[in-house]
């Protein structure tokens, strides 16, 4: 168990993320409790941007010690990443909308026919009655 947390450290030390979110599956598998395995998964969860893992991971670690503080300030650093991004996908939304509009806006209308048909348009045969 240690030796699978040890592992997951190595990983995280060297930003292999995914390896280490594996061994500290591993370390948790035997001991579903190992609070420094569930806080480096939660720490490279952060890294990959996975930011409700990460919470739900730093949770966990406060659920079996209370006043882990390196987790509280984890779980605000997600909570922080998340409403940045947030703001940065809706400012990025906002710009393509205002393109799209001004597109929209900048686009010729289809010409009319004096007639109201749309010209090359077929026009109705006229019929003389006279």
């Amino acid at each position: 168990m240690s030796a699978q947390s040890n592992i997951a450290l190595c990983h995280l030390k060297l930003n292999e993320h995914p390896e280490c979110i594996r061994a500290c599956d591993k370390a948790l598998e035997l001991d579903p409790k190992n609070e420094k395995a569930l806080f480096r998964r939660g720490q490279s969860q952060l890294a990959m941007s996975n930011y409700e893992e990460a919470i739900k991971d730093f949770q966990e670690v406060l659920k079996f010690n209370s006043s882990n503080s390196a987790a509280k300030q984890s779980i605000q650093t997600c909570r922080d990443k998340m409403k940045a991004y947030q703001q940065k996908e809706k400012q990025l939304y906002a710009n393509i909308f205002a393109k799209l509009a001004k597109q929209s806006d900048n686009e010729p209308t289809s010409p009319v026919a004096t007639n109201g048909q749309e010209n090359g348009a077929e026009q109705p045969p006229t019929t003389d009655t006279n």
